[in-house]
């Protein structure tokens, strides 16, 4: 029989599809496409965008069994920020994902997927845990067909696979922001794929449960 390559130690057929960088208008049809797969997502949350609306999206997200993860205030590089002004962007994005879902978050992903050791000495005494990924698209730059076979393409039993569901506030105006039309279209791609393929999508904690 031939050996099925998995990643994180898992050999089931679970993979982990996550969100940055929302919550947006583009997160409610992403939910709806999880929803009809009966698919569950980890999402990484910008702290601003935890409007009225966006804390329903969130509660939402929660309801249906995902999970919200935290992804900073204003999504900077977080690189080149003073450790204060790191530790602040993170304290000041955890209790309003608490706030919105009733639960505190356990994972943060970096803003530009930009960090180094200090920042996770740094950061872990917040409890939050940053999970390794092992399929980065450019969802945000390609067509929904493009996103789908990059991921369909490289997708095995244990990935984590990045995905966006928003843009940060603070890169324009808001009506200038682009569009995640193409992001929308190429979940529900994906998810159709991997049906057919007997892979389901879980969290991030429950795919780091399986591996034990």
């Amino acid at each position: 029989m031939e050996l099925v390559e998995h990643r994180h130690g898992i050999a089931a057929p679970l993979v982990a599809l996550t969100f940055d960088d929302g919550p947006s208008p583009w997160t409610e049809p992403i939910l709806a496409h999880l929803e009809r797969h009966a698919a569950r997502a980890t999402f990484f949350a910008i702290g601003e965008a935890i409007d009225e609306r966006g804390a329903a999206i969130l509660r939402r997200i929660v309801d249906a069994g995902g999970e919200v993860g935290n992804h900073t205030y204003t999504h900077p590089r977080l690189t080149q920020l003073a450790d204060a002004d790191v530790l602040e962007e993170l304290a000041r994005t955890t209790p309003l994902i608490e706030e919105a879902t009733g639960v505190r978050p356990s994972y943060w992903r970096a803003p530009y997927l930009e960090r180094n050791d200090h920042l996770l000495e740094l950061i872990a005494p917040l409890g939050l845990r940053e999970v390794e990924l092992s399929i980065v698209t450019a969802d945000y730059a390609q067509s929904a067909e493009q996103t789908c076979d990059d991921v369909l393409g490289r997708i095995q039993p244990g990935d984590i696979v990045a995905l966006h569901d928003g843009r940060n506030r603070r890169d324009g105006p808001t009506d200038s922001l682009p569009t995640r039309e193409n992001t929308v279209a190429a979940v529900a791609l994906i998810l159709d794929g991997l049906a057919e393929r007997g892979l389901r999508c879980v969290t991030v904690t429950e795919l780091l449960a399986a591996a034990g």
